[in-house]
């Protein structure tokens, strides 16, 4: 163990003085402290080459590069750092100092730990030790050994396993650990990883012990009165694995209860799903109906009356996981970022340029998720020169590993590839559903009266989910104008006659001006904001509506003066109501048999993510546990709460 300050001599005299030590002990200290100082060291070279990399280097994955053997690193290559340590229970108190450590993912609950980083890197356990055989079971053998068990317990069968006998605490997430103060002031670690754990620890003050063999391990944590423990027996049965193999992902699960009163729904069907309807061809919709094919429905068809979704249209698709609480949604959207990178057909198409964020007030940068700030001036100058933050309010942060997309054609892109699967796309609208005797949901009736029937039937219709015939999802009203410009010169008569370069490198997001910009591979500029939706919902004439446009240009001009500047604003799509769920968070799960209900606001970023999760949920016929906190139910239960205090 060491301390990479001028504190380091006086920290080891206090540990003598508190624990006398052996002769081997100390041999072990010496070993431990070599060990670590290399590790340290290696990790600073590693970090510094790896960032440097990433600034100079494209940020855009090579299309069809990428082939199933290759490593996790390699195909999330436009990460700002790639993920080095996965962290299992990483928003709890002991969880989040790991997190905390750069390339650290937290593992969401339902995700099966080892899925989301290569092989022989860490994997941190920080949950308590009842949950230990439940983490044992969901982990893939093959990446047993690199599990990292944070206790004072240990599970002996997990074979070149790494074990943390901690002897500090962590009063809250997010906090600096308190080291104990009775002997034993070290904490001991033994195993594969325990050179990486160790260093990680010490840098947050921690003073680390590595142990040589578990016998000795033994000793030293009987000599600290602790006792070594068999992990506790399961409490329940193990959960169902569900592989979702387009996002190379492992979901945990539970056969779907049949009661449709409970928070998983009701159960989609008596007999294997072989038909489902989608309503809705959006982002969302288009992805759910490729996975289910993807994932063997024999016939899926899509219900949509317009040629890329309604809501996709006017969405600046700003791929994004920062300031998403609570720490599980950031993770859901995460993984959505995730499944962008991951996907064979999708990951060509956004552009991972980072973003640059204004906000009104400074943020807790709690780990897990790449960001940097507050940023001064002139680091904000050098990462976007045509970024306009020059007056002294708010703190402008930097999120590396965030973008955006076209969306339409990434809407299209899904839809070739689902059609040309099998799927089927009807340019028609849904105007109810159909019901069997006993009130099931078995399909639908069209706005021109044709009928069709079904196993199941997802509403992914965004706004339109609220509908009373489509299931009355909890929504919100929520509208949205986005604004569009044509790269060229604003003197210019004539459009481009092919496409400019991008002159914004980076996405502007201003929270206190309620204003963002981007600027697509194509050099089209989106702008939009709280600042820009004014006259929506009204009737304009071709003269009003060139005056809002020049009032637009004006207005996003204020953040790049530059790239809009020398851009003519075109024009311009309006939703009258965007998705948004009541409290803010995904709608994922049957309303009633039959019907499966999929709306949430974050649609761009998590699409490729809930596509894939819904389609397994509907074909296997179980409920995922990453989805267990955006059922339907939810809103019956603070319904029934609410008449409850009511009364």
């Amino acid at each position: 163990w060491i301390t990479l300050d001028a504190g380091c001599p006086s920290l080891l005299a206090d540990c003598c003085r508190n624990w006398s030590c052996s002769a081997q002990t100390m041999k072990s200290f010496i070993v431990s402290s070599v060990l670590v100082t290399a590790v340290v060291l290696v990790q600073y070279v590693n970090s510094f080459s790896l960032s440097c990399r990433r600034r100079s280097s494209s940020a855009q994955p090579i299309p069809g590069s990428r082939s199933r053997g290759q490593s996790f690193q390699w195909r999330l290559g436009a990460l700002e750092v790639d993920a080095m340590t996965e962290v299992v229970g990483g928003h709890g108190r002991i969880g989040s100092l790991f997190l905390r450590e750069r390339g650290s993912m937290a593992v969401p609950r339902g995700v099966a730990p080892g899925c989301l980083t290569a092989g022989d890197v860490p994997i941190i356990v920080a949950v308590p030790s009842e949950e230990w055989s439940a983490v044992l079971d969901a982990t893939p053998s093959h990446r047993r050994s690199d599990l990292v068990w944070v206790g004072d317990n240990y599970n002996r069968n997990a074979e070149n396993a790494t074990v943390v006998i901690p002897r500090f605490t962590v009063e809250e997430a997010g906090s600096d650990p308190v080291v104990a103060v009775t002997a034993p002031t070290c904490s001991f670690v033994f195993g594969k990883h325990s050179a990486v754990v160790a260093a990680a620890l010490t840098s947050r003050g921690v003073l680390v012990q590595v142990v040589e063999s578990w016998t000795e391990l033994c000793n030293l944590a009987v000599h600290g009165d602790t006792s070594i423990q068999e992990i506790p027996s399961p409490s329940a049965p193990p959960a169902r694995l569900i592989p979702i193999p387009a996002i190379d992902l492992v979901c945990c699960g539970a056969d779907l209860k049949i009661d449709s009163r409970l928070g998983t729904g009701g159960r989609a069907a008596d007999v294997q799903v072989q038909s489902a309807i989608v309503v809705g061809g959006g982002i969302i919709g288009s992805s759910i109906a490729r996975a289910l094919i993807q994932r063997g429905v024999e016939e899926v068809t899509v219900y949509d009356p317009t040629p890329a979704g309604k809501t996709t249209a006017a969405s600046w698709a700003w791929l994004n996981a920062n300031q998403k609480p609570p720490p599980s949604y950031r993770s859901l959207n995460q993984l959505g970022l995730r499944g962008w990178r991951s996907d064979a057909l999708l990951q060509s198409l956004p552009s991972w340029s980072g973003t640059l964020v204004r906000t009104p007030h400074e943020l807790d940068l709690a780990g897990g998720y790449t960001a940097e700030g507050p940023l001064s001036v002139e680091r904000i100058r050098e990462l976007e020169p045509e970024a306009n933050f020059t007056d002294t309010s708010g703190y402008v942060y930097y999120f590396a590993d965030e973008g955006h997309v076209n969306p339409r054609s990434a809407v299209l892109a899904l839809r070739r590839e689902a059609a040309g699967l099998g799927a089927s796309f009807v340019s028609d609208a849904v105007g109810s559903l159909l019901r069997n005797h006993e009130g099931r949901v078995v399909g639908v009736r069209t706005s021109l009266g044709v009928e069709k029937r079904a196993d199941v039937v997802i509403v992914a219709a965004g706004a339109k989910s609220s509908d009373a015939a489509l299931g009355k999802a909890a929504l919100v009203h929520n509208p949205s104008m986005t604004y569009f410009a044509s790269p060229q010169s604003a003197s210019s008569s004539t459009a481009a006659s092919s496409p400019h370069p991008p002159a914004l490198g980076r996405i502007l997001m201003d929270q206190v001006r309620a204003l963002y910009v981007a600027q697509r591979k194509d050099g089209t500029l989106v702008a939009g904001g709280g600042s820009l939706k004014k006259g929506l919902g009204a009737t304009l004439s071709p003269d009003e509506n060139r005056k809002q446009l020049t009032m637009a240009r004006q207005i996003a001009q204020e953040l790049a003066p530059n790239p809009v500047g020398n851009s003519t604003f075109t024009h311009k799509e309006e939703v009258v109501s965007k998705p948004m769920p009541r409290d803010g968070f995904p709608i994922m799960g049957y309303v009633e048999a039959g019907l499966y209900s999929a709306v949430t606001h974050s649609g761009m970023t998590m699409a490729p993510l809930l596509g894939q999760l819904v389609a397994a949920e509907v074909k296997e016929q179980v409920s995922l546990s990453l989805l267990d906190d955006y059922r339907p139910g939810r809103f019956d239960e603070k319904s029934t709460q609410e008449q409850a205090v009511n009364a």
